[in-house]
Order: C-alpha cells, then sequence, then structure tokens
C-alpha cells in the first residue's frame, strides 16, 4: 500500500517549559512516521468480521433449480414436483461487498407446495394433486435451508472494500424461470442433462465490481462441485453448501479475484468445448468465455481453462486475456431498455439493418431510473426503479401509463435494483433491504373489483315472520321523513336525500368463527340486507326497525324510527347485529337460525340517559362496546343486555377508537380532539342511583395526536399502546407504575396523508409488529410500521367513503402474496336513488372462501416480504453502543435525518425502532447510564442547534421502551446552516434525582451545556448554557470523569484541542436542573489548549490512567492530515495541569482519518482503534514510549464513525466487537481472551502443549467424528487376524493421507515459539527442554519439526511407522484367550530383533507395497505387520513399550516442572488445542496438570510465587470447568488451533516491540 513506510522512525522531540498561573507546566512534543510492515510481512488479521448492517443493494435476484435439478418430465405429479421446485428458490443479493444467498421461503413446509393462492405462479392443487405432493414432500424434504453469505473479492484478511463493492453478477448453473428452462420434453433430456459437462456449471455466481471478477460456488445454488450424487436419475440433487471462492492460478500465484486494466460494467459467459480427455476431478473439465464490457468502451475477451489443483486438492481456474475490442456498440434486443434522460424509459426495437427505432416511453418516476426488469418476450411486462425510491410496473404493448399502483417498501430515496422471476419482483435500495413483491397480485386493476346495487328500500309492507323457509323477501313503505327545517337550504338538501337510499352501518362478517364470507347492510328505510360473496347473492333479513321488543321486558314493544339508523355492528360469531340509532336505541336482530336472541328475532335496549349511538364494536361474542357522544358504555350480552360499565370522557372530544387490554385490565379510548384515556377495569365501582357503574378515565395523554382525530389504537405485548390519527403520526404511550399514561414516542408515517387503522401481528420470527391502515390520497393503503413495506393500495374514493375492510394473512412460508386475502366494500351512491358497493379483493378470494379460512390467521404473518433489518439510506455520522440490562444497543445518526436503535443479537444488528426524525442531519448521538439504575439517556442532535433527549428502559416482558423527555432550543432562532457537530453525555453525582450532563459543540465554535434528568417533565424544551469557545467549528468532543470533576476535551477544524473542566455534582440545595445547579462555577476559559493536527480533528478518544497522587489523561485524536496523534496529560489530585506528552504519528493512513477509539486495559497497555476513508480499520499498540501497528482490517464502508463495546460470552470469552459506521455498520470483533493469551505465553518459563484430533483437522485431516464408518471395526488388531490384506490397505490409505498433507501454519508458529525465542521466557530445567508436545493424533506431523522429535509423548502412537504383529495375540506373557488367537499364536515366530524394529512409512514404500498388492511382512519373522498405533483392546507390547517409554520422560518432565513453580515461583503455561469431549483422555490431562500445580501452589499458603494458566482452544467446547481452585487460571477461546495460534503470534510479535 501507499502509506507503507519501511524506513527507520523519524523522531523529532520538542521540549517547553510554559507557566500557567502559579504552576510551571512541561510539555513535550514528539513526531513520528507510521511503519507498516511489507504486505508479505503483514501479520495475520485478528479481527473476526462479523456483518455488514446497511449498505445499498447493488443486485438481487430469485435463483430456482437448474433443469438438471428438477422433478419429473410432465407425468401425474409433475404439478406437484413444479410447486416444490418454485419453494426451492433462494434470493441472492450484493450488499456492499458482501454477497448472500437466502431461502426463498425460510420455513416452507415442503407439505405445503401449492396449496395457497398467492403461491409461486400457481393455483391449489386437487386432492389427486394433493395426494401426490406429499409423496414429493417425503423424497425430496431434505434441502439445505441455510442463509450464506461470503466476501466477494477476498477472505476476510485480504478482504474487499467499497471500492470494490459488487456492482453486478451472474448465474450460470441456477434459472431464473422454471417454465422455461424447469421443463422438457423426453426427446431433450439427455441435452439437459449432458450441461452438467460444461465448466461454467460448476460455478454458483459470477461476481463483478470495480476492477475484479470472481467465481463463486456453492450458497445452495445446485452447481456441480456439489451435486456429482443427483440429477441423473430425475431425483433432487442436495444443493450446496457454504459460499466458497474458485481460486485463479495467475503467474503461480494463487488468488481469490482477477483484477483487470479498467472499471467493470458488466460481463456474460459463454461455455466452450474443451481438447482432450475431461476425464479429471470427477470427470469434468471445461473451458468458458468471460466477455467484460469496461468504463473505457472496451470489451475484453478472457478465457478461463478449469483444471485440478494438485497441491490444493481441489479446481482452479487459469485465465487468459484473449482479445480486446476496443470500439464496442451493444444492440439491444426487443423491449431491452436504455436509460437516456431522467424519468424517462426508452424501448427500443431493430431490424437486421440494426437501425434503432423509439418505440415507447414510459413517464412516471419523479426522478433518475436506476434498472429495469422485463417478465419475458412472450408477456413484455416491464418493472422499472429509480431515484424516487418505488417500483412501478408498464406495459410497452399496451399503454404507457402504468399498469398497476407503484411498489412502496424501501424507506429510501434510490432503489438500485430489480429483477423478476417466475412472478416475484425483487428490489434493492440504500436501505440494506431486499423487499419482494407477487406481481400477479399486484397488476390487479378492474378485474378485482366488482359492483353490487343494494337491494330496493322495503316499502309500507308489515314484516312478515318465516314460515316455512328461512327468510323472506318482505316490502314495505319508506318511512317518512320531518319536513321542519329552519332554512330553506336545510329543506333543499332534505328534499335531494328523501329521493335516494341512505346507508347506516355495513359490515363484513362470516359464519362460525370463519373468515368473513358475507356483507351485512343496513339502510335507513328499515331493510337488514346480506351479500353471499360466495354465491353473489343478496338475503333480505326484513325490516330491522318494525317488531322490536324490549330486551327489558320482552312484552313491551319499542317504537323505532328507522330514519335515525346510525350504526351497524355484527357479533364476531356472525349470529346476530345490532343497529344503533340517533335516540340512543340499540336492535339487536339475529342473522342465524335458530333465533339466537332467547327466542325472539329482534329486541331493544338502551343506556339511559346516553345518546345518540355514533359507532360500535364487539370485544367479543358477549361484549359490546357503544360509542356515544360523551360517553363509551360496555354492555354484557349474556343474557339480556345489561350496560357492565359506562365510561365517561374526562375531555371535550366524542369517542372514536378503543383498544382492551386483558392482561392489564385496561381500556383505552381515543377522541376527536386528539386525546387519549384510559380505564382502569380491575377496579371496583360503585353502583350509581341508575344501578350502573360510571367510571372516569384513570388517567388521559392530552393532544397525543394534536387536536386530531385518534382514529385507530392497539395495545402491544409489551404494554405499549400504539395508537394513529388524522396527524399522519404513530404515537406510542404506555402506563408508568402509578398507572398514569406517559408519552413515549410519535413517529410520522411516509407515504400515508392520513391513518385509520393500526394492529398487532405476529411476524415468522415470532417478533411483534405493527400493520397500519390509512389513506394515499384518495386511495386506501396498508403497511407494515417497521420497515415500511406497502402490503396493497385500493382505489377506495377517499376517506370520507362509508367503506369496510378486512384481511388475512398466509398460514404458510411458502407464499409471498401478503395479505394473501382481503377485502374493500366501499359504498357509492348514484343518482336514480340506489347505491353501488364496490368490493375489492384479492386474487383467489372465492377459493380462499371456499375453504374457510380461520380467522385467527388475521394476526400472523408468514409471508416472505423483507429481508435485512432496516438501515440508514446514507452516511453515518456517528455511532455509539450502550447496554441495558442483559441486552447491548447501537444508536445511529446519519445523514438521512434519521437515528436509529439496534440490538445486537448473535453477533448481528437487529432493528429495535426509529426514533423521530430532525430536520436537518443528525450529527451526534450518545447514550449515558447511571450504575445504580437500568435506564439509559440517549441525545441525538443535528440541524438548526437543536437537540432531543429520550430515555431508554426495558419492559418486563424483555423488550424496550424509548420515551421523549424533552428538546433543546436556543432563544435565538437558527438557520438550518447552524448544526450541532458533537455531543456527549456523562452522569452527575446526584443526591436523589438521576441527572445527567450533556455536552453539545456546535459550528460556531460554542459549547451547550445542559442538565437533564430522567424524570419527565411537562416542559417539553430546556435551554442551557452556552460557553464561548475558540471561534473554530467544532467536530469531536469527549468526557471523561476524574473524581469529582468532569474533563471535556473538545477538537474544532483548526486542528486544536481544548481541554474544559466542569463540577460533577448536582448541589443539595438545588433542585432545578439547570446548569447552575451544579455544585462549582463553571469554567470561563479553556484549562489548556494545544495544536494536535495541521488540520481539522475529526474524532478523539479519552481514557484515565490512575497513579499514586495524581492522574493521567490519555487522549487520541484523528484528522484529515491523516495522523494519529496522542497525548497524556498529567494532572494532581486537585485537577491541576502539570505536565504534557504530545505524541505525533504521521502517515497513518493512506487517507483522511474519521474515526479513533481508545481502549486502556490498566495494566499500562492500552489499544487505539482508527478508521477513515482508506476503509480500513487498523489496531494500534499504546504503551508509555510508542505506538506500533498490531493489524489491519479492510472495512465494507467508509469508516466515518467508531464505537467499541466489551462483551461476554457464554463460553467464558470477553469480546471487544468495533462497530464501524459509513454507508452502513460494520461488525468486527477482537477476542481479548486472545490478548491474555499472548500475555501468558509471553511471560512463560515452561510450555505444555497438548493436542487432539481437532488439531490435525485443521490440516485438513479426518477427525473421529468424521472418519469412515468402518474406522471402528478397523481400529481393533483382531481384524487383522482376520483379513491381513485389507486391514493393512485400510491403515496404509491413512498413512498416505498423513504423509500426502502438509501440516498446517500452526505447526511453523508452535516452531518458531520455542526453537526460535519467541517467547523469551522459557527457561530449561536441567538436560530437559522447558516445553513438551502431549498428543493423541497419530499422523506424527510433530517429527517434522526439529523442536519436538525429542519432545513429544505421542499417547496413541504413529500411524507413519509399522511394527511386526507378532505380540497382538499376549496379554504381557499370557495369550490371548480364542480359538482365533489360538490359531494366530501357532502361526507366530517370533524373534527378538521384531520387537525393536520400527518401519518408516515414506510415499515410496506405498507405491510399492500398493502396487504388488502383498501383505507387508515383517523382515525378520515374515509375519504380517501393523502399524504403530495402539488401538481398541490392544495388548501389543511392541506398540505399549514405546508408549511407555515416551510417558515416563514426559512424567519425569512434568514432576520437574511442577515443582519449580511451587518452589521457585516458575511461570507454567498449558496450551491445549483441539481436545473433544468423545475421546477426552487429553483434555483430562491438561485439567489434572492444571489441577496438581494449583494444589502445590495452595499448600504453600501464599508463599509460592509461581503462576500456572491453562489455554483451551476448541471451536465448539472451549469451556473450562476445573473446580473453585483460585490458584488456577483458565482461559477460552472458541476457535481453531490454525487461526488461534496466528492471531496469538500477531499479538506476541506487537507485545516484542
Amino acid at each position: 500500500m501507499a502509506h507503507r513506510q519501511t524506513s527507520h522512525q523519524r523522531i523529532l522531540s520538542i521540549h517547553i517549559n510554559c507557566k500557567r498561573g502559579q504552576r510551571n507546566m512541561n510539555s513535550t512534543r514528539c513526531v513520528r512516521t507510521a511503519e507498516f510492515p511489507p504486505d508479505d510481512a503483514s501479520p495475520s488479521d485478528i479481527h473476526d468480521r462479523r456483518c455488514l448492517h446497511g449498505g445499498a443493494v447493488t443486485a438481487a435476484t430469485v435463483r430456482f433449480p437448474p433443469p438438471r435439478c428438477m422433478h419429473g418430465e410432465g407425468d401425474a405429479a409433475a404439478e406437484p414436483k413444479y410447486q416444490y421446485d418454485a419453494s426451492r428458490g433462494r434470493v441472492v443479493f450484493a450488499r456492499g461487498p458482501w454477497i448472500e444467498s437466502r431461502p426463498l421461503f425460510p420455513d416452507n413446509d415442503a407439505n405445503s407446495c401449492g396449496s395457497e393462492p398467492g403461491q409461486v405462479a400457481k393455483q391449489s392443487l386437487d386432492e389427486s394433486n394433493a395426494s401426490c405432493s406429499r409423496d414429493v414432500a417425503v423424497n425430496f424434504s431434505n434441502d439445505n435451508k441455510t442463509c450464506y453469505r461470503i466476501l466477494a473479492f477476498g477472505d476476510e484478511k485480504h478482504g474487499s472494500s467499497t471500492i470494490e463493492a459488487v456492482s453486478g453478477m451472474v448465474f450460470p448453473s441456477s434459472s431464473s424461470s422454471l417454465p422455461s428452462l424447469g421443463w422438457t420434453s423426453s426427446d431433450d433430456t439427455e441435452a439437459v442433462r449432458e450441461r452438467k459437462h460444461e465448466a461454467s456449471s460448476l460455478i454458483s455466481v459470477v461476481a463483478f465490481g470495480g476492477r475484479r471478477i470472481s467465481f463463486l460456488t456453492g450458497g445452495g445454488l445446485w452447481n456441480d462441485l456439489f451435486d456429482a450424487s443427483g440429477g441423473n436419475d430425475g431425483t433432487a440433487s442436495q444443493s450446496a453448501g457454504d459460499f466458497a471462492h474458485l481460486p485463479i492460478l495467475r503467474r503461480d500465484v494463487q488468488c481469490s479475484y482477477l483484477e483487470v486494466s479498467d472499471w467493470i460494467h458488466d460481463a456474460r459467459l459463454l461455455d466452450v468445448e474443451p481438447k482432450g480427455s475431461r476425464e479429471v476431478c470427477d470427470g469434468r473439465i471445461g473451458a468458458f468465455l468471460v466477455a467484460m464490457g469496461t468504463v473505457n468502451n472496451n470489451c475484453d475477451i478472457w478465457g478461463f481453462c478449469l483444471q485440478a489443483d494438485e497441491d490444493r486438492k481441489g479446481l482452479a481456474l487459469s485465465p487468459t486475456r484473449l482479445q480486446c475490442i476496443t470500439t464496442v456498440r451493444l444492440w439491444a434486443p426487443l423491449f431491452d431498455c436504455k436509460i437516456r434522460r431522467p424519468r424517462d424509459i426508452l424501448a427500443l426495437e431493430s431490424e437486421w439493418s440494426r437501425e434503432y427505432t423509439l418505440v415507447w416511453t414510459g413517464w412516471g418516476h419523479a426522478a433518475r431510473v436506476w434498472d429495469v426488469s422485463f417478465v419475458g418476450q412472450s408477456r413484455p411486462i416491464l418493472v422499472s426503479v429509480g431515484e424516487d425510491g418505488v417500483a412501478r410496473i408498464w406495459n410497452p404493448a399496451k399503454t404507457k401509463k402504468e399498469v398497476a399502483h407503484p411498489l412502496r417498501g424501501h424507506r429510501c430515496e434510490s432503489v438500485w435494483t430489480v429483477d423478476i422471476c417466475e412472478g416475484v419482483i425483487v428490489t434493492g435500495g440504500n436501505d440494506g433491504c431486499v423487499k419482494l413483491f407477487d406481481l400477479e397480485s399486484r397488476m390487479q386493476t378492474e378485474r378485482s373489483k366488482r359492483p353490487f346495487a343494494v337491494p330496493k328500500d322495503p316499502h309500507g309492507l308489515p314484516d312478515l315472520e318465516a314460515t316455512g323457509t328461512d327468510r323472506q323477501t318482505v316490502a314495505g313503505d319508506e318511512a317518512k321523513t320531518s319536513a321542519n327545517t329552519q332554512s330553506r337550504k336545510k329543506q333543499k338538501r332534505k328534499a335531494k336525500s328523501k329521493g335516494g337510499q341512505a346507508i347506516c352501518g355495513m359490515e363484513f362478517y362470516g359464519s362460525k368463527g370463519k373468515v368473513h364470507d358475507s356483507l351485512l347492510v343496513a339502510v335507513r328505510a328499515g331493510g337488514l340486507f346480506s351479500l353471499d360473496l360466495l354465491e353473489d347473492e343478496w338475503t333480505d333479513f326484513g325490516r330491522w326497525s318494525v317488531d322490536v321488543m324490549s330486551a327489558f321486558n320482552g312484552e313491551d314493544a319499542v317504537n323505532v324510527d328507522p330514519s335515525t339508523g346510525n350504526c351497524l355492528g355484527v357479533s364476531p360469531n356472525g349470529r346476530f347485529a345490532v343497529i344503533g340509532t340517533t335516540e340512543g336505541w340499540l336492535i339487536m336482530q339475529s342473522l342465524s337460525r335458530p333465533n339466537a336472541l332467547n327466542g325472539r328475532r329482534k329486541c331493544a335496549f338502551h343506556a339511559a340517559s346516553h345518546r345518540p349511538a355514533q359507532s360500535m364494536s364487539f370485544i367479543d361474542d358477549s361484549n359490546l362496546l357503544v360509542f356515544y357522544a360523551r360517553a363509551v358504555v360496555w354492555f354484557t350480552l349474556d343474557g339480556h343486555p345489561v350496560p357492565l360499565h359506562v365510561m365517561t370522557l374526562g375531555t371535550a372530544g366524542i369517542p372514536l377508537s378503543f383498544a382492551h387490554s386483558g392482561v392489564e385490565q385496561a381500556l383505552y379510548i381515543g377522541d376527536t380532539r386528539g386525546n387519549i384515556s384510559c380505564y382502569d377495569l380491575s377496579q371496583s365501582i360503585e353502583v350509581g342511583s341508575n344501578g350502573v357503574c360510571e367510571q372516569e378515565p384513570a388517567s388521559v395523554l392530552a393532544k397525543a395526536h394534536a387536536k386530531e382525530h385518534v382514529t385507530g389504537l392497539a395495545v402491544l405485548k409489551s404494554g405499549v399502546v400504539v395508537s394513529v390519527g388524522n396527524d399522519g403520526c404513530l404515537h406510542q404511550c404506555r402506563r408508568d407504575a402509578n398507572g398514569q399514561l406517559t408519552k413515549l414516542l410519535s413517529l410520522p408515517v411516509p407515504n400515508v396523508t392520513g391513518l385509520k387503522h393500526v394492529w398487532s401481528v405476529r411476524q415468522a420470527n415470532g417478533e411483534e409488529s405493527v400493520v397500519l391502515g390509512g389513506y394515499y390520497g384518495n386511495d386506501f393503503v396498508m403497511l407494515d410500521a417497521v420497515n415500511g413495506y406497502e402490503f396493497l393500495r385500493v382505489a377506495a374514493g377517499g376517506r370520507q367513503r362509508r367503506q369496510d375492510f378486512f384481511f388475512c394473512f398466509s398460514t404458510r412460508a411458502a407464499s409471498i402474496r401478503c395479505p394473501s386475502i382481503f377485502a374493500v366494500a366501499v359504498l357509492t351512491g348514484l343518482k336514480d336513488g340506489y347505491s353501488m358497493i364496490d368490493i375489492h379483493y384479492s386474487e383467489g378470494f372465492e377459493q380462499t372462501l371456499a375453504r374457510g379460512l380461520s380467522q385467527r390467521t388475521r394476526n400472523a404473518i408468514q409471508s416472505t416480504y423483507n429481508i435485512g433489518s432496516p438501515a440508514h439510506s446514507e452516511t453515518i455520522n456517528d455511532a455509539c453502543w450502550f447496554k441495558s440490562r442483559e441486552s447491548t444497543y447501537l444508536l445511529t445518526g446519519s445523514n438521512d435525518c434519521a437515528v436509529r436503535l439496534s440490538r445486537l443479537v448473535n453477533n448481528n444488528l437487529v432493528a429495535v425502532m426509529e426514533l423521530p426524525p430532525h430536520e436537518s442531519c443528525v450529527r451526534g448521538v450518545c447514550a449515558s447510564s447511571h450504575p445504580q439504575s437500568d435506564a439509559s439517556l440517549l441525545v441525538t442532535c443535528g440541524g438548526k442547534l437543536g437537540m432531543e433527549f429520550y430515555v431508554l428502559d426495558q419492559t418486563g416482558s424483555g423488550g424496550v421502551c424509548v420515551a421523549s423527555l424533552c428538546s433543546y432550543r436556543t432563544l435565538e432562532k437558527a438557520t438550518i446552516d447552524h448544526r450541532m457537530n458533537a455531543v456527549r453525555a456523562m452522569p452527575l453525582d446526584a443526591h436523589e434525582e438521576r441527572c445527567h450532563l450533556v455536552l453539545a459543540g456546535d459550528s460556531d465554535g460554542n459549547l451547550h451545556l445542559i442538565i437533564v434528568s430522567e424524570r419527565a417533565t411537562a416542559r417539553r424544551t430546556t435551554i442551557g448554557t452556552i460557553l464561548k469557545g475558540m471561534g473554530r467549528p467544532v467536530l469531536c468532543l469527549e468526557l471523561i470523569g476524574c473524581g469529582d470533576k468532569i474533563l471535556a476535551f473538545v477538537g474544532t477544524t483548526g486542528g486544536k484541542i481544548a481541554a474544559w473542566v466542569f463540577p460533577s455534582r448536582v448541589s443539595q440545595n438545588n433542585s432545578d436542573t439547570e446548569a447552575h445547579c451544579l455544585e462549582g462555577p463553571l469554567p470561563e476559559a479553556a484549562l489548556h489548549v494545544f495544536k494536535a493536527h495541521q488540520s481539522g480533528v475529526n474524532d478523539l478518544s479519552v481514557a484515565t490512567d490512575i497513579s499514586e497522587g495524581g492522574y493521567s489523561v490519555i487522549l487520541c485524536s484523528v484528522g484529515d492530515d491523516q495522523t494519529l496523534s496522542t497525548c497524556r496529560l498529567s494532572f494532581t489530585g486537585e485537577c491541576h495541569l502539570e505536565q504534557t506528552h504530545l505524541s505525533v504519528t504521521t502517515c497513518a493512513s493512506a487517507s483522511a482519518l474519521k474515526a479513533v477509539q481508545l481502549i486502556s486495559d490498566g495494566d499500562g497497555s492500552s489499544r487505539i482503534y482508527t478508521a477513515g476513508q482508506d476503509e480500513r480499520i487498523t489496531l494500534w499498540k499504546l504503551d508509555a514510549n510508542s505506538v506500533k501497528v498490531v493489524s489491519s482490517s479492510p472495512l465494507g464502508t467508509e469508516g466515518s464513525c467508531l464505537d467499541c463495546v466489551r462483551l461476554h460470552q457464554p463460553d467464558g470469552s470477553t469480546e471487544e466487537v468495533v462497530a464501524a459506521g459509513g454507508d452502513g455498520i460494520e461488525l468486527q470483533s477482537l477476542n481479548l481472551n486472545i490478548l491474555r493469551a499472548a500475555k501468558k505465553l509471553r511471560e512463560a518459563n515452561y510450555l505444555l502443549i497438548t493436542t487432539g484430533a481437532g488439531f490435525s483437522a485443521d490440516s485438513g485431516l479426518s477427525t473421529y467424528e468424521c472418519a469412515p464408518a468402518e474406522y471402528r471395526d478397523m481400529c481393533n488388531p483382531a481384524k487383522l487376524t482376520d483379513d491381513p490384506l485389507r486391514f493393512q490397505q485400510f491403515w496404509l490409505n491413512f498413512t498416505r493421507s498423513y504423509l500426502e498433507t502438509k501440516p498446517h501454519k500452526g505447526y511453523d508458529i508452535l516452531d518458531q515459539w520455542c526453537r526460535g525465542g519467541r517467547l523469551p521466557q522459557l527457561k530449561s530445567p536441567l538436560d530437559q527442554r522447558p516445553w513438551w508436545v502431549y498428543s493423541s493424533n497419530v499422523d506424527d506431523h510433530f517429527r517434522l519439526f526439529q523442536s519436538f522429535e525429542s519432545s513429544l509423548c505421542a499417547i496413541h502412537g504413529s500411524a507413519l511407522e509399522f511394527r511386526c504383529a507378532c505380540g497382538i495375540g499376549y496379554s504381557g506373557e499370557e495369550p490371548r484367550l480364542g480359538k482365533d488367537w489360538d490359531e494366530w499364536n501357532e502361526k507366530m515366530r517370533p524373534t527378538n530383533l521384531c520387537k525393536g524394529l520400527a518401519t518408516k512409512m515414506d510415499l515410496a514404500l506405498l507405491e510399492s507395497t500398493a502396487s504388488s498388492d502383498e501383505v507387508l511382512q515383517c523382515q525378520h519373522c515374515s509375519q504380517p505387520m501393523r502399524p504403530n498405533v495402539l488401538m481398541f483392546n490392544d495388548t501389543d507390547e511392541n506398540v505399549l513399550t514405546p508408549i511407555g517409554i515416551q510417558r515416563e520422560r514426559y512424567q519425569h518432565w512434568e514432576a520437574l516442572v511442577e515443582d519449580d513453580v511451587a518452589l521457585n515461583g516458575a511461570k507454567l503455561v498449558i496450551l491445549e488445542m483441539g481436545c473433544g469431549v468423545n475421546v477426552p483422555a487429553v483434555r483430562q490431562e491438561s485439567e489434572e496438570v492444571l489441577l496438581d500445580c494449583a494444589k502445590k501452589l495452595q499448600s504453600k499458603g501464599g508463599e509460592g510465587k509461581g503462576s500456572v494458566c491453562l489455554i483451551r482452544v476448541n471451536p465448539k467446547e472451549a469451556q473450562i470447568n476445573v473446580g473453585g481452585e483460585e490458584t488456577a487460571e483458565t482461559i477460552s477461546i472458541t476457535s481453531t488451533a490454525a487461526i488461534a495460534l496466528c492471531k496469538i503470534d500477531s499479538w506476541l510479535k506487537a507485545l516484542d516491540g
């Protein structure tokens, strides 16, 4: 790299003596040049790259099995097999440098292939096909449904950055369509299967971006490298496993990608027939061409030859540049698109003359168009995406207008990519998410709407009882209306409405708990009609206003004026309906047979003194809520209707909406003035004089929706109450410990002009989500409140029209149609006096109703429509980790004006919520917590000098609750150019109230000091104290507590850093929370100012180092001058600065540094993380004298901000997780146990290395779990007596694999530690070496290194040696019992030379043995030989004796070491690697040595100064449980041995420096 220096450091020291007040202060300055090791000597990367959260999705598609993996060719089972193949689709997308592959239906049940409408491009099956579908599920239910991800252009060490972000992908081995490629005739079967021999079918993904192109296998995409066992016989082949790079060999150098001379715009593949035999590497070898279109208008043609890589036992690609076409014109086929101007989509059509003619232009996008995709030639449907954040559907063959509503699902400005595969629309945008849409359901227009005319009003005929038939159509005269009006205008309007049909209510309902299959309509002329949605027939229930009997006295008739009808409600079971009137009467009418109302068809009841009835809602079949003008009455309908509760409003509004919580026994009511009232139903209320329990609200949250109607309410499991209203906001509130409603957050909902409904639903992963319903103009929309996905849009004619709506989500995961069914009924009045109802419905509506889908599916979403958590769509400016109870959260602010809260779950970030947006970009975020509190203060700042304060707390159900405290505003009005650039907070030492000091720096160079309490107050804004700074804009600041003071360090654009001192306590005599409440004066000027950089200070970080008589503050800063500055400021106990030492490290990066984080371990050593525009994160080691590079790791983002958090893992390890922000957040982790292990090894006097099978597995050898099935049988000497040749051939194969396998890098590292002097404290006791290896492995790889030849105890022997088998029939001096052993011993004629002979095997001897096909015999007694391996039931002294000698030598060394540790203060480290629990012999030996040393140290009563430490390295079972020995120190490292040793070695190199 350009910034790496190989020369010696240049050091410049400047000593300054200055006088400040009455004290002399010494200042020194040292300038060094950073030294980066050369690439070939670069230390191994010690970071683990976790995930990239957010970032633009630059390419996305859906892939299906290729033809060779399809099932059947036109037989009776073709339909269910098609459904099954469709359900196996995978979504593949590129986000930054990462490529991810996920199942299209993650929880797909194979038994459900094809029975739900909205499944991939097919309808439900009949009974015969369903039975066949079950058979298919049995045969093909073993698909791998795992998610895979990989860095496209490199491994984690030499990985990619955003410069090499993936811009496109090609998929040679999978299909984008099932009908076109998946179903072939019998004549084409052989041709399809022959394609398995093409070279490109071995490749899953070809990824290109920047100047790089790579070839990937795996990822679940059915490439032939993993499909060798299936596909030829029509059965399903296994999908591929993890992604892997197909290595590229060029100039004898292997790399994971090919780098060309210019940026690649597009690439295409073409298979060619190779010359010669293909019988290489499992019978597959070939070649293919790749054409790459570059930015300089050239087309490079490369040839790739697939060849066997013998050294690595795999395949590799050998590239050759064949030709460069310097002038290229790419002509598009029919309807292929060229984007020439913003907002236009142009289609070109060509003839043989290659002259193209413009045939179609689509207008609709409000900004630039980024990508387009076609369904196919047979159906030229086009989908386009662009900078307006939506996808639009066109039909160029028919119209220039859009043929469907725009697809909204991304909360970002730019949607970069779109693809259509099997009716699935896939889009990817700047928010880091992939959205899936069902094309068929989105294109429903007029065919999804049916008009129905409401039957004529009944006339003046008496209502007839149903006799003989269930129901009869009756007629009656229309009720007369009063003509006594006070004005001519009202009289004219009344006369006009008299000729029309007035409907007082309509509602969907179902019978027997099934989904709604009917629509009930009540008219003010007295008619009650039901529309059967399956049969399209109306049923007349007669006049609801006549022959009505009182529910309180069954003999009294009630006269009801039908013109006063005002509302309608239907019971959930569909057995009866209730019509409310403006006179307060409630008429209950039966809708079922037999009659459900105690033998009566109709009855009436009311609540005394309450009228009119505005609306009503059923809580369940027995409880009804009726909304009156000034109260809400709860009626119980068991037996006779009785008003159970009368809830009077304490506000001036009219009740509109409600939510009931059975858990809390609470009822929440929203009104027309934006208020939310809470009623505690668990309290006992005294019965009033009228015999009704009148109840006032227990709490009222005033103006929750700013005096706008509260139209919807819902209660979440966490106890949070969400509400929506005409203000277009989603409001959150909850009850506190005193039962009072407290405001949490109010979030604006984009793309909606008015909200009406809110539902709580359960996602497929079990988490709770919120779905909203409202209006966008005159369209009714339904969307996900979390990620903004728009489920549906219906032209409803506006919110003023009477309508009803119901929906159900899919019960199966194998569907992207969400909701699976819905219906919207919209009332339209006509001029001829009759009303029309337009019913909009989903495709397959009738079939679903016929199956009787249960209503319970309404609140559960199983469909796949969103992949990824919503993230920022622009650059992240600041990020902050904080902990709350058992959870770890990350708070981020971005240029998109948004603030997001995410939680760390299983090493991945999961979006929790989005906080209210700022008017301008968010520049800074921070969090502060009191040690004795579970709550955390959250602060955000940005444009117009604004700051927002929130408090986060955990709920009882494990969720999180964020409440808005207040906002900060300056007295003078700020413009958009004035902004807060940085903010930090710290808890104050308060006596009772939990307060925090918040300090922010603005673009004018001023500091804003605010004292914020966690207690919410009625005042929603706060003011602070403004301190004049240095006049240059503040870019960064940090706070740190030092005794009773708080030190603040502020960096500006001038490169200077100022130190300020603030009090850290709140005065006892002052209960205010203003700045003057602090115990002590505020500073008038900075304590100390120094210049750290030549340009702006982009970021800084501080830590303290406590010493006797004072303390030191270590400060690190970075800037645009590519320097890393470290300053040590020494203070006395009274916070007086005595000395400063500034060290400037130049050339610390290849470009501007943007972020820095300092971590102090408290032992005199510190670590520094830096990140910047070079898109790398660099780890530095800081000691008292120098700064040194430890490791440098690539980033998949810009590195504009940085923060660290320390986490304790269940395996006992401690990790430091680093979040680097830019275009998304990338997580990298550092295992601190590896650092602890390096420090222990560096201090060790003795080293005991214990290894198991896992250590050899890193070289590619099999472990006991992965050994062949016959291994246990052959690991018995008795098998030699049965078939000597088979026994020997089995073990000789193992010997061959051990000889051919190269030991992994960990062996070299151990050799360097021991023989190379990397561990300087090792000492030799007497004539022994200070290290020893205790191993159960038989590969004998340790003996390849001189360091371990004489210090190895192989407790199971060596498979590289063969001995005479004459002794296997004896146990000691006694022969083993049994007929087989007797026969064997009779044949033996051993000599004394047989016992000491060990034949060392090599490849030449193995080849000669294999070619002769004879039994390998002892040269002394001519009897069969056996491997020098200790087997099951093995009593052969020829094997046991040398192993016993090794054990004795090892035990002697162990005794000397244990005594030296206990008596002389020596330090022993036991390094255990790859020892599992299945064969625990070595694992137990490590623990026994640890305990023996610990007991000897403990027996000395504290006099023993030695130490013993066990370091256990294991990828699965790294936990250590050795009892309660206090002197025994243990370190667990969950990793493979090779990786752990490389990381420990990197730290050893850094510590040595």
